[in-house]
């Protein structure tokens, strides 16, 4: 059996995966092989996190991508100043040579309900059909990639802020790559790096991996000085009840230092005869 043979023999799917292989650009930068390296180089200190991403863009490349859902879909958690929008930046970079080729949509603006509808747009008969453009359509998300990656990101930035109604938007896009606009049109995001950032919980995520997070591990202190102040303080607290309860003027004879100095020693009285 030749190869031919072999080749029509394949299952249909494989043959459409083989179809759907993105073919290099024919211009511009071209895309290193070493992501993970270029990444590095821009993003310090996220090595772990930027070994999951790679992958699924191999995937993609190599046209192994599932179908029916998007390339990858990432949730980036943390503090600010880790480098959850900075990460999505690199990678726009590295694939589009240019790290502003992102659809990035703040979710700070889409907290009320109404907001929403700038997304998909709204439908038939409400106030502003086909006078607004939405944000996620399908020229959008081609303005997105380029000649040398096919591939779009889409990044959801500070995906806590937003009303639930973008849940349920976010649930057809994430297990079935479609949005259906107001205008009835199907948006594709076969072809799109899906990113959702937030900062929730990123507090107690911090305290577990380091406990000396925060003004506390600023300044030196460990855990054996915390232990060692909060044994001292119940006695500090007893010494303050005690104070508390001396006379009155006994407690101003102990602690009245501001006036001057009287000579208390008892001597004869002003009416009594020499």
């Amino acid at each position: 059996m030749n190869f031919l043979d072999e080749e029509n023999r394949m299952p249909p799917r494989r043959l459409k995966l083989i179809q759907r292989t993105p073919l290099p650009g024919s211009g511009g930068r071209p895309v290193p092989r070493d992501i993970a390296t270029e990444l590095s180089r821009r993003v310090i200190g996220q090595p772990q996190s930027l070994a999951r991403i790679v992958p699924y863009i191999h995937m993609y490349q190599a046209g192994l991508a599932p179908e029916g859902r998007p390339a990858g879909v990432f949730l980036l958690l943390g503090p600010t100043g880790t480098g959850k929008t900075k990460t999505v930046e690199a990678l726009a970079d590295v694939l589009h040579g240019n790290q502003k080729n992102v659809l990035r949509v703040d979710c700070g603006e889409f907290q009320m309900e109404h907001e929403v509808a700038k997304l998909v747009g709204a439908p038939p008969g409400y106030l502003g059909h086909r006078e607004t453009q939405p944000m996620l359509t399908q020229a959008r998300l081609a303005a997105v990639a380029s000649e040398q990656s096919s591939v779009s990101i889409v990044l959801f930035d500070e995906i806590e802020k937003a009303a639930p109604s973008m849940t349920r938007l976010l649930l057809g896009i994430l297990d079935k790559a479609t949005l259906r606009l107001g205008d009835n049109n199907v948006v594709n995001f076969e072809r799109s790096l899906i990113f959702l950032t937030s900062n929730l919980g990123a507090r107690s995520m911090m305290k577990e991996l380091n406990p000396q997070f925060g003004l506390g591990g600023a300044v030196g202190v460990t855990p054996g000085d915390k232990k060692e102040k909060l044994a001292v303080l119940p006695r500090v607290r007893q010494s303050s009840r005690r104070r508390s309860d001396l006379p009155a003027t006994r407690r101003g004879d102990a602690s009245d230092h501001s006036g001057p100095a009287v000579d208390r020693t008892p001597g004869p009285h002003p009416n009594a005869s020499g």
